[in-house]
């Protein structure tokens, strides 16, 4: 009799208890997906540029990765980027140099970039967006030579308001950069090739 009691007091406790948390849930939240916007488009006549994948060193993929300071990091789970930054990043370089895929020729140069995304962050005390890569710059028709270039760059850009659409405006702005950054580069490679 006392074992049924004690159980029947046991049922009703853990019902009442699964009734409080379900009415504390939280309410639910949308995920919203950032992608790097359109990139500035650059042309060199008779250049090809084909870009390797990048390798990305962050951390958190897919989710945002804030700094609050030198060492604490924090993770967003609500705000998150639509692939992880290296794929991002080489499909937005390869989309800048797109117009110089048609018209290949065998007097066209070809260039392959590579690279490693060393940073992708958002520095929430210094208000800005944060993009390290080391990027390789071969000869495209003879990948055994050392390569042509090879740098490690940081860029950054400022932020006003604390929202994936900003963070995400903010990186493309630095994104936008290295971009003219291995422009410059293949440029003048390729006008000394012609010399």
């Amino acid at each position: 009799m006392i074992s049924r009691v004690v159980l029947s007091v046991a049922v009703i406790a853990s019902a009442l208890l699964a009734g409080c948390n379900f009415l504390n849930e939280q309410p639910y939240r949308q995920v919203d997906y950032f992608d790097l916007g359109s990139p500035v488009q650059y042309s060199l006549d008779g250049v090809t540029v084909k870009f390797m994948k990048f390798r990305g060193l962050e951390a958190a993929k897919y989710k945002m990765v804030y700094h609050e300071d030198d060492t604490r990091v924090l993770i967003d789970d609500y705000n998150k980027w639509v692939q992880p930054p290296g794929f991002m990043l080489n499909r937005f370089l390869q989309t800048s140099f797109s117009t110089n895929q048609n018209a290949a020729t065998d007097n066209t140069r070809s260039y392959d970039v590579s690279g490693t995304l060393f940073e992708f962050k958002i520095d929430l005390k210094k208000q800005l967006v944060v993009l390290g890569v080391t990027y390789i710059i071969r000869d495209g028709n003879s990948n055994a030579l050392p390569p042509l270039v090879e740098k490690s760059v940081s860029y950054t850009a400022p932020f006003k308001e604390r929202s994936g659409y900003a963070f995400s405006q903010a990186m493309t702005q630095a994104a936008n950069k290295l971009t003219e950054s291995i422009y410059k580069d293949i440029k003048k490679i390729s006008s000394k090739k012609k010399k």
